[in-house]
Formats: structure tokens, C-alpha cells, sequence
């Protein structure tokens, strides 16, 4: 009897508070998206989580009705709608070229961003205004006419600092010093001579002299050859140079000669594996890292770890070093920027109601949605334990189980192509009840509750300390004064192009990247000599090298606001 009244009670309290729409006062909204990737679809309604977002939704007056396609159906489907303007959603999530989305900007097909945020709680409108916390989508989802069209899922760390939460760099292998009772390098120079030494005097101990460095050598894989950020190269093909905020390439950086020079230099010494996928994840590189040969590579910082383990060496230890590779180029160094844009987007069709909309926006930026997305549901998929912080419930399942189950959260079953993907755990991830989005410097994180867990937790995974001295390193690497951060997904710093410069990046791009690599390639192999790279150039500039940069440094100018 007291747990039918306590229920009773319960129930008034909820509906005291929560306002009951009747079925006929309900605002539909429909939302098209397709069963991407990991996606599991098929099983959503039959889930608790999408029980769960119908039942929110409808508390807002709103009748969600979601549908998607099959992946492999996507394309020909949505280019089919798009053009005949049959079957559409009022949310739909639309991975298009650029010149479509104007199109569909031009024909009055879309309701802008803009004029949804018009009827926020506040919500979503402060996270999105131009200097709020996640402004970058409005700024990534910004047309000429200087209006918010589109938005983007987004993707953000636990923790940053500086903006940054993880790095990349070049590991040498601190054992083999230690062996050789060599001093860790400090210049180029000195750099090629330790890697001789290594190889002249056999430091795997395996009778040969095999051991060399490992770094990508193509222009495709030039962000994972970490080497040339000691030279003050961005690491793509075109993007911005963090130390002069302008849109260039590598070729025109005044470090790049000396960083060819550099790189034949190893060559000649024999002390570079030139493969050609020597990128941070492929097969080729985990095979060569397996023979315990090579003496240096690239990777994240934070996981150099997995890399020794690779060796199959009980004492192999990749230390990180930073070395300026020339006096007039200040280095640069790779770091994962805390909020990733993710491509494709979900654009509000003129049929959408603008308040059901502003709702349903509002809600994808609450605590409870992020929740939601990343986790499940609290008292299925997690828990949380006396101090606050979430504990999963289905730690060990396997998929197949959860699916059965109906557990997992609305990421597990949509991936990012149905609903707004908006993974902001820098605004609402804690531990211990301590807030952990941004920490104002190292020291402030390293005395924070967070990292001391994060410690223990390496030092329990790995008694020998590898572990919780390479999170350390890379710690302090994102608030470093020996090189500047740079950021190599540019979706995270470009306005949406004009139908104009679509048609320039279509004209140029594709013969130009070929054209770079192909240049870049032979220059470090020495087929094509550096001391001609002003004719090279000309060569470059003649197939719209400038033409593209210039495209870009006017998406990245409206991108500020400028």
C-alpha cells in the first residue's frame, strides 16, 4: 500500500510539473537521417533510449517521427528527394557537396539555424551565439550572406587545455640511449648522429645493423611525419600556419628547404625507413615497430605505450623530444583541438516548425541528452556512485547482448547520421563533482582529482610507470614554449564556401594535390632538386596553387568574422 501511494504521489509531482500534451496539440517533427557505420537502426525502436527520446520530446509538444535509410541506399535517395523535393524530413542529415547545400540555400529550401535559435529557451542560442561555447558550428555552418544555415555534430574531449587535450610527437628510444650512455639530441645534427650510433653499435642487440627511424615520407601523410613540425611546417598539404594566422602551404614556409635538406640527410646516413605508408596507424608501421628496429617514430604522445609493446622489447621506452630544427622557422606540433566538426549536416527544411524545432535544439544541448547519447540511461547503462561519478552497467557486454537487452545510449544506435550528435562532455563531464572541462594550465589539472585517477589508473594498467609518465608528457606538451600548436582538421576553422569558390577548389584542387605529392616526394627522395624550388613553385602556381590558397583564406577570414 505504501509503495501504491508513493508511486501515486510520484505521478502527481511529475505531471504538477510537466506539461501533458494531448495527441491533437502535438507538433510533428520528422527527421531523415541513414543507418551509417556502426549504426544499428533496425534496433532503435525497440530500445529504451528511443523510448526515452519520444518520451521527452512529447513533454515538449512534439511528435518525433524518425526515419532513415540504408547506407548504401543514402545517396541516390537523398539526391533523389533533394531534386524532386518528394519525401522530405523537416531534420535532415545531409552529407552533400557544398554547391548542393547553396543550392538548396538559393531555392528557399532551407529554414536557417538563425531563425530557429529565434525561438530558444536560451539553451541552445548561448552555446551557439557567436561567442559561445560551441560558436565554432555556427562559424563552420556560416554562409556569405553571413547567416547560420547548417549544423554539425560535434565531438568533444573530457578535458583541454589551451583549447588542446592530446599531441603528437617524435619518440627516440630512451633505452637505447641509456644503453649507449648517450645524452638525448637536442639538434638535427645531433638527432642523425644518435640514430648512427644506434645502428653502429647494434643497440636491439639482434647482430644486425637494421635500426632506423621511421617517418612518413609523402605529402599525403606529411601530419604524421612529426620531423617536419621541428621546421615550422603546418602538416597538411594547404592549411594555416598557427604562427603567422594565414592560410599557406608547406612549400612556401621558410623552414621547408632545410626540412628537405634534413630528411635527405637521414637518407644518406641510412638511417630512415623510407616506407611509404609509414603513417601512425598502418600495417606497414606496426610490422617494422615489431622487429624492434626502429629507433624513432611519430605518434600520440599520451600512447607511445602501445608502440613499445609493439616491439615485443620488455624495455623499449619511446621518450618524446622537441628539437628546432632551424633558427628563422619556429616549430610546430600537432595537437588534437578538444571539439571536433564533424562533416555532413543537419539542416532544418522550410517545412519545419521553427518553435518545435528551437525545442528539440534546445534539448540536444542539455546535460541530460549529452548524457543520453554518450551513456544510456542511469539505472540501465550506468549508475552513479557516492561521489557523483558514472559507473557503467554493461561493462563486458558484447553488442549482440546490449542489442537484446535494449541498452546502449542514442550514439550506440544512431552513430551521428539521425539526430544532432552533440558530444560536449568538456561542458558536462565531472569527477568526483569537480567540473574537468578546461584547466587553466598542467598544474592545475595535475593537482585536479581527475588526474590523480587518470594516474592511478596508468600505474595500475602498467607498474612500471610508462604508462602515467607518457600521459604526463603529453600534458605538459599542450601548454609547451618550444613549439606552437597546430590544428590539422581544417573543417574546424573554414566558413562554408561560395558557389564561386566551390567551382575554383573543382576546377584546381584534385591536379594540384596530385601535383604536391608527386613534388614533395621527389624532392625528398632527390629526384628533384630543393635548391630549384622557386621553378617548382612557378609550376605549382600555374596548376591554381594560389587560386586555392586564396579560397581558403577567405573561408577562414569569414570563418573570424572578418
Amino acid at each position: 500500500m505504501k509503495k501504491l501511494l508513493a508511486l501515486v504521489l510520484a505521478l502527481m509531482l511529475v505531471l504538477s510539473v510537466a506539461p501533458v500534451f494531448a495527441e491533437e496539440d502535438l507538433t510533428t517533427l520528422t527527421v531523415l537521417g541513414y543507418n551509417q557505420g556502426n549504426a544499428r537502426m533496425g534496433y532503435f525502436k525497440d530500445s529504451a533510449a528511443y523510448q526515452w527520446i519520444m518520451d521527452k520530446t512529447r513533454a515538449l509538444g512534439i511528435d518525433l517521427v524518425i526515419d532513415y535509410v540504408e547506407a548504401d541506399q543514402y545517396k541516390t535517395a537523398i539526391t533523389t528527394r533533394l531534386a524532386t523535393q518528394t519525401d522530405l524530413a523537416d531534420l535532415m542529415f545531409l552529407e552533400i557537396d557544398n554547391v548542393t547545400l547553396n543550392n538548396l540555400i538559393n531555392r528557399g529550401m532551407l529554414t536557417s539555424v538563425d531563425d530557429i535559435l529565434a525561438y530558444s529557451d536560451g539553451t541552445a542560442a548561448s552555446f551557439l551565439a557567436p561567442d559561445g561555447q560551441y560558436g565554432i558550428l555556427r562559424k563552420a555552418g556560416t554562409g556569405e550572406d553571413g547567416k547560420f544555415w547548417a549544423l554539425q555534430g560535434t565531438l568533444a574531449g573530457e578535458f583541454d587545455i589551451g583549447g588542446y587535450n592530446n599531441t603528437y610527437g617524435v619518440g627516440i628510444r630512451q633505452d637505447w640511449l641509456d644503453k649507449l650512455n648517450l645524452d638525448m639530441p637536442t639538434t638535427p645534427e645531433e638527432f642523425v648522429e644518435t640514430l648512427i650510433a644506434f645502428r653502429e653499435n647494434d643497440a636491439n642487440g639482434d647482430g644486425l645493423q637494421n635500426e632506423k627511424a621511421l617517418f612518413a615520407t609523402d605529402m599525403s601523410l606529411l601530419k604524421h611525419s612529426g620531423i617536419a613540425g621541428w621546421y615550422g611546417l603546418i602538416l597538411n598539404s594547404i592549411g594555416l600556419d598557427p604562427n603567422t594566422d594565414k592560410i599557406t602551404t608547406p612549400f612556401y614556409q621558410a623552414g621547408f628547404p632545410a626540412y628537405v635538406e634534413f630528411v635527405q640527410s637521414m637518407v644518406e646516413a641510412d638511417v630512415l625507413s623510407l616506407a611509404d605508408k609509414g603513417s601512425l596507424y598502418t600495417t606497414d608501421t606496426s610490422s617494422l615497430i615489431s622487429q624492434n628496429v626502429v629507433s624513432a617514430c611519430y605518434y600520440q604522445v599520451k600512447a607511445f605505450d602501445t608502440r613499445e609493446d609493439l616491439t615485443g622489447d620488455e624495455n623499449a621506452h619511446y621518450a618524446p623530444l622537441a628539437i628546432q630544427g632551424t633558427d628563422d622557422a619556429f616549430p610546430t606540433c600537432r595537437g588534437d583541438y578538444a571539439l571536433t566538426v564533424y562533416n555532413g549536416y543537419y539542416a532544418f527544411m522550410s517545412s519545419v516548425d521553427k518553435e518545435a524545432a528551437a525545442k528539440l535544439l534546445d534539448l540536444c544541448f542539455t546535460e541530460e541528452y549529452w548524457a543520453w547519447e554518450k551513456y544510456g540511461l542511469e539505472g540501465r547503462d550506468y549508475e552513479i556512485d557516492e561521489k557523483g561519478n558514472l559507473v557503467s552497467l554493461t561493462s563486458g557486454m558484447t553488442n549482440e547482448e546490449a542489442l537484446a537487452a535494449g541498452l546502449g545510449g542514442g550514439r550506440f544506435y544512431m552513430d551521428r547520421a539521425v539526430l544532432p550528435i552533440i558530444e560536449i562532455s568538456r561542458t558536462y563531464q565531472k569527477f568526483n563533482g569537480e567540473p574537468i572541462g578546461t584547466f587553466e594550465s598542467v598544474d592545475a589539472l595535475l593537482e585536479s582529482e581527475y588526474a590523480k585517477d587518470q594516474l592511478a589508473k596508468a600505474n595500475a594498467a602498467d607498474p612500471s610507470g610508462r604508462n602515467a609518465e607518457n600521459l604526463i608528457s603529453n600534458w605538459k606538451l599542450l601548454e609547451q614554449k618550444e613549439a606552437t600548436m597546430f590544428q590539422t582538421n581544417v573543417n574546424t576553422y573554414l566558413a562554408l564556401p561560395t558557389d564561386e569558390e566551390v567551382e575554383i577548389l573543382a576546377e584546381y584542387e584534385a591536379e594540384l594535390t596530385t601535383a604536391l605529392n608527386e613534388l614533395f616526394v621527389a624532392l625528398i627522395r632527390g629526384d628533384k632538386d630543393v635548391a630549384d624550388l622557386d621553378a617548382h613553385l612557378e609550376e605549382l602556381r600555374e596548376l591554381g596553387l594560389d587560386k586555392v590558397i586564396e579560397v581558403y583564406q577567405a573561408r577562414y577570414d569569414r570563418f573570424k568574422g572578418e
